[in-house]
């Protein structure tokens, strides 16, 4: 049996388990039955009653760390003035220097 074994089971004259029957009921394949019971043949005719085979084994844990960013909004204030009515999302103005001659209107 492999050494890094966290799960068995044991075969008994009462539970009657075939190699089908621990892939189906463990979830696993022929060849990590095989690859982690090395005693068993090909054809499961190294299954043997009263012994204990290896059906999961600790898996390798992989951690990724992130470091925490942070993000910081500045929102934009306008250069001077506005008008009534200006969108609320406004991030740019453009103002409007030195002195004009009023506007007439006819």
């Amino acid at each position: 049996m492999t050494t890094d074994c966290v799960e068995t089971v044991e075969v008994t004259e009462n539970n009657g388990f075939t190699c089908q029957d621990v892939l189906d009921m463990y979830e696993i394949t022929i060849t990590q039955f095989f690859e982690w019971n090395p005693s068993v043949e090909d054809d499961c005719s190294g299954l043997w009653l009263g012994y204990q085979y290896c059906v999961e084994i600790e898996q390798a844990t992989t951690t990724t760390t992130q470091a925490a960013t942070t993000t910081t909004t500045t929102i934009p204030t306008p250069p001077g003035p506005t008008q009534p009515g200006q969108p609320p999302n406004c991030n740019k103005w453009h103002l409007v220097e030195g002195e004009y001659p009023p506007l007439l209107l006819l």
